[in-house]
C-alpha cells in the first residue's frame, strides 16, 4: 500500500512540476513569438496569374506564389504584368491572437518581448487576389509622337475613353478624356 501511495505522490509530483516549467516558460515568453514566430505567410494570386511580384522594390516572383513576411512592419506589395496596369498593396498590421494569450496568462515579460520583437502583430490581408486591369492607354514611344494608321483607326473607332500620358519610369502624368458622339 506504501508503494501505491508513493507512486501516487510521484505521479501527482511529476505533473506539478511540468505545469510549473510550462507556466513560468509561458510568463517568461511571449505567447505570439513562440506560436507565430517572427514571420507571416502572405498568399498572392492574380488574374492572370504569372504576374511579378515587387516587396518593397525586391524581387518576389510570379503570381501564383506565397511569400514570407516579417511582422510587425509595412509592406509595399507590387504585382505588374505587361500590358495592364499595376496593382498595388499596403500591409497592415494587427494584433495577432495569440498576444492576447499574453495578458489573460498574466505574463508580463511576454507582453514586452511580443511588443518589441513586433511578433504581437500579424499581417493583414493574408490572401491578395489581384484581378489586373487591361491597360488601355496610348504610348508614344517608337511613334515619333505622332498616331500612326493603326492606332488611329484602333482608337477612332472608340476602342478607348482616355489616353494616360506616362513619363520614362511609367508613372501616369496627365489623362486626356475623351467623349465619342
Amino acid at each position: 500500500m506504501k508503494n501505491i501511495t508513493k507512486n501516487i505522490l510521484n505521479n501527482i509530483l511529476n505533473k506539478a512540476v511540468i505545469i510549473i516549467l510550462f507556466t513560468s516558460f509561458l510568463s517568461f515568453t511571449g505567447c505570439s513569438s513562440i506560436f507565430n514566430g517572427s514571420m507571416a505567410t502572405v498568399a498572392i494570386n492574380s488574374n492572370p496569374s504569372s504576374a511579378t511580384v515587387k516587396i518593397n522594390g525586391m524581387d518576389g516572383g510570379a503570381t501564383p506564389t506565397k511569400i514570407r513576411l516579417q511582422r510587425g512592419e509595412t509592406h509595399i506589395i507590387e504585382i505588374k504584368k505587361e500590358g495592364y496596369l499595376d496593382y498595388k498593396v499596403i500591409t497592415n498590421k494587427s494584433i495577432a491572437g495569440w498576444f492576447w494569450v499574453n495578458i489573460i496568462c498574466g505574463g508580463l515579460i511576454g507582453i514586452v518581448i511580443d511588443a518589441a520583437t513586433g511578433n504581437m502583430y500579424d499581417v493583414e490581408p493574408r490572401i491578395i487576389n489581384a484581378n489586373l486591369t487591361k491597360d488601355t492607354s496610348f504610348n508614344f514611344e517608337n511613334n515619333n509622337n505622332e498616331f500612326d494608321n493603326d492606332y488611329t483607326s484602333k482608337y477612332v473607332m472608340g476602342e478607348f475613353e482616355s489616353i494616360q500620358l506616362r513619363d520614362e519610369n511609367n508613372n501616369i502624368v496627365g489623362n486626356i478624356q475623351i467623349t465619342w458622339e
